[in-house]
């Protein structure tokens, strides 16, 4: 049995047992591992799970499960979440439309592994993976420490991509240039014996990429030193012309003595202007290139006999041109690899960082040279590497992402820097939940409006990447719910992953909008027939039930305040903040106290059926007033009638406003409260999630931005997006005409080379993913997808915390 404080794997047991014939995959397959019968459910028994996992002693948040199968005997296994094992060790999943086998691949390795389920992760048996790598596997406590073999960098070697998406070279290449043609194709390696081109070649500067050190350091100091490794190979290729450079793609390739881990590229700066740097992450001399350069002072005149002495120290320094750069954006690989052309003679401390350098070297750089010669240094890669482990360095234009993936020929890492990053998937990630991810382009089919012209083609690409989760409704071991940020608190934000994973949800997409500033919701929200938010504007929203019967159209609730043979009083708002003059209702599911928003309100207290009290409130001195859970507060906002019609005494007020009181006992007045939606059908759904607009409606574009009483503004802006959409049985007929029979929840980001979409470009994919009807959720940077304990569609960075999502539950 395990040691729960301290076990290591017997890994050839392992690999002897996966690898018999009784359990290898027939022939054909892919790998080898524990072949499972169609529709076959593995019962496992958990035994300690984990957040934590070390590669190397390097600490990281992944979340591993130890479990005991129950088809094999004390048989003990040991899995990484999917996607931690993606973005911590740079496992690739692969395609599947098998749920209890995920394949995956690693440099030469190719394998199906049996998966696991719990709390909301799909683990990844690795007992094969470890085996095959050789890498030793210990549980201490909450953390898996992982040791792998030791692994150095051997080269490193650049090259353009050009094809249809990539600015090809200028200038004629004679001879040949080394430029790659396609996506994810082989590298073609640069020998010492191969011909060098040169500038002439190519009638513009060279472009040169050598491994060079960026000097040791010496107290304070760095020399500034460059030294060549004149035993790495070389490749020469065409200098980028200018600023232009950031439609050029390149691609690094990394050659490794062995396989090694990285992770998934993350954001450590941002350079998008000289006055908007966040560079403080970056190498110290990467800092100093992007830093604007300081003011020179004006050169001392020639001393005449008019020379005024005493004014010479109100000399000012002349102005420094400032240096038009490219907005870029900065990665960085964490690689468990070293190099050795980077270490000092004894091996004890790593110099402070190097670059693969395009150009001659980095000491020819001054703020006086050309923002070309800046820019293509820019290109380059910057190799950091210290503690056994390297950091590569890069960067993009901004909207561009980089692509690495393993050689399943050689131990090389490809990085490729292009606009087209997203890769397409398609994987049962669970029964009856699919992921999928592809660009999908408006242009093959028929449009919904007159794209903008393009300066360059006369058309504008609509070509976007589209990453969304089918659900198949059918499945009664999925089921949804709305997701606060701070369940007991309808105030507070948080970000999307934090959200999902406290909640166990597997899955989640970003909800409804929300103020930012009070970061209170601004729209329905509807759970187990508690109207924690109510809605507003007769905005769109989706509704369903426990048996996952959806629905989706524009709500409106409407609520009526009848008093003993007197003129009904309508509410404005139930549970909202969104503020209006009037009265609104707020009950116990908005928490146990209100606090006022506006600087005067009166707080009127029912109990059951009856209005018992009231008083004044001060949003600004005056504390939360209790909301009964046998009633609820009436909120009166600016209405001195409508006091008067409750029997308030309104002569303490002047105009429309009261100062503070204390709280005021009422003559008791029966009060009888009705309320319904419109359409009347929503009133059938116990969860509801707004927000809108409605894009589609019985497979009819019914986009209508006004009638939700959007601005203009919002109706044409053309941004990052996230949606919801029912695909049913019957193509042309909504879901409440014909049962719905999955759900679609979509992220989509902006196209190629330009903006994210409009609202009815976005209703047009949503068409071509096969959904009848569809709604839209708060996006840009709220959009988010989540899956499995991190984002599919954007880094974690670059996503603003959210209110409210709609979570995706497995059962246990």
């Amino acid at each position: 049995m395990f040691n729960s404080s301290r076990f290591s794997v017997n890994l050839a047991a392992f690999f002897w047992l996966l690898s018999s014939p009784a359990l290898s995959t027939p022939t054909g397959g892919v790998g080898g591992g524990v072949a499972l019968a169609a529709g076959y459910t593995i019962v496992s028994k958990p035994i300690q799970s984990g957040t934590e996992i070390a590669i190397n002693g390097k600490h990281l948040p992944v979340n591993w499960l130890e479990w005991q199968d129950s088809r094999i005997p004390d048989r003990l296994a040991i899995g990484i979440s999917d996607l931690g094992l993606m973005h911590s060790m740079g496992v690739e999943l692969l395609d599947t439309d098998n749920h209890q086998q995920q394949p995956i691949s690693w440099f030469a390795f190719s394998h199906n592994v049996p998966t696991q389920y719990q709390s909301g992760y799909r683990y990844l048996e690795i007992s094969e993976l470890a085996a095959r790598e050789n890498w030793q596997i210990q549980i201490q406590g909450n953390r898996l420490e992982i040791v792998t073999p030791p692994s150095t960098i051997e080269s490193v070697q650049a090259d353009f991509i050009a094809d249809n998406l990539c600015v090809p070279v200028a200038g004629a290449c004679r001879g040949g240039c080394n430029i790659s043609h396609g996506k994810n194709q082989p590298t073609p390696h640069t020998r010492p014996s191969d011909p060098v081109l040169s500038g002439a070649d190519f009638g513009i500067p060279p472009y040169t990429v050598a491994l060079a050190s960026l000097g040791e350091t010496t107290g304070d100091r760095t020399d500034g030193r460059v030294q060549e490794l004149s035993d790495l190979p070389t490749t020469t290729l065409v200098n980028p012309p200018g600023r232009n450079s950031e439609n050029f793609c390149r691609r690094f390739v990394v050659r490794l003595n062995n396989p090694a881990n990285w992770q998934t590229p993350s954001i450590i700066g941002r350079s998008i202007s000289p006055q908007n740097l966040d560079i403080s992450d970056l190498p110290p001399p990467l800092q100093e290139l992007l830093k604007p350069p300081s003011p020179q002072p004006e050169p001392e005149p020639e001393p005449t006999e008019e020379t005024n002495l005493e004014d010479e120290g109100d000399r000012q320094p002349l102005p420094t041109p400032p240096r038009e750069l490219p907005p870029l954006v900065w990665w960085s690989i964490p690689l468990e690899a070293t190099s050795p052309h980077l270490s000092n003679s004894s091996g004890s401390r790593q110099l402070p960082g190097s670059v693969i350098l395009p150009g001659n070297n980095i000491e020819s750089l001054t703020p006086s040279e050309s923002s070309s010669d800046l820019w293509t240094n820019l290109m380059g890669l910057w190799v950091d590497s210290q503690n056994q482990q390297t950091r590569l360095i890069f960067s993009t234009p901004t909207g561009w992402q980089p692509v690495v993936t393993s050689s399943a020929v050689l131990p090389e890492i490809n990085i490729e820097i292009r606009p087209d990053f997203w890769r397409d998937r398609n994987i049962v990630w669970a029964e009856g939940l699919r992921w999928q991810q592809k660009y999908i382009d408006l242009n093959s089919h028929q449009r919904l409006f007159t794209p903008p012209p393009s300066n360059s083609t006369g058309r504008e690409s609509a070509r976007f990447p589209v990453v969304w989760l089918e659900i198949d409704l059918n499945n009664q071991g999925i089921s949804l719910q709305p997701i606060l940020s701070r369940p007991g608190s309808r105030s507070g934000v948080s970000p999307l992953v934090h959200v999902a994973s406290s909640t166990r949800a597997a899955a989640a997409i970003n909800g409804g909008f929300f103020n930012r500033n009070n970061q209170y919701p601004l729209g329905a929200i509807r759970h187990q027939n508690r109207w924690l938010s109510g809605p507003i504007l007769n905005r769109g929203a989706i509704a369903w039930t426990d048996q996952n019967q959806f629905f989706i159209d524009r709500l409106e609730l409407s609520q009526t305040l009848f008093r003993d043979r007197r003129e009904p009083i309508p509410l404005a708002r139930l549970n909202s903040a969104f503020i209006q003059r009037g009265l609104s209702r707020y009950t116990s599911d908005w928490g146990s106290t209100y606090s006022p928003f506006t600087p005067r309100e009166i707080a009127i207290t029912v109990q059951g059926e009856t209005i018992i009290s009231h008083q004044v409130l001060d949003s600004i001195n005056f504390s939360a007033v209790p909301i009964p859970d046998d009633g609820y507060l009436l909120i009166l906002r600016n209405e001195p009638e409508i006091a008067l019609a409750l029997g308030i005494d309104e002569t303490q007020c002047i105009g429309l406003v009261c100062p503070p009181s204390t709280q005021t006992e009422h003559q008791p007045l029966p009060v009888q409260l009705v309320d319904e939606t419109n359409p009347p059908d929503f009133a059938e759904y116990p969860h509801i999630l707004g927000a809108g607009p409605l894009l589609l409606r019985g497979n009819q574009v019914v986009l209508d931005a006004r009638a939700e009483n959007f601005s203009d503004a919002f109706n044409t802006q053309r941004a990052i997006r996230s949606a919801v959409g029912l695909k049913t049985n019957t193509p042309g007929r909504s879901g409440s005409d014909s049962p719905a029979v999955s759900l679609l929840l979509v992220v989509v980001h902006p196209r190629l080379g330009g903006p994210g979409p409009s609202l009815a470009e976005l209703a047009e994919l949503m068409k071509q993913l096969g959904a009848t009807d569809a709604l839209n959720l708060d996006g840009g940077s709220s959009t988010g997808l989540y899956l499995g304990g991190y984002l599919l569609d954007r880094p974690p960075q670059t996503a603003a915390p959210i209110h409210n999502a709609l979570g995706v539950f497995l059962s246990p």
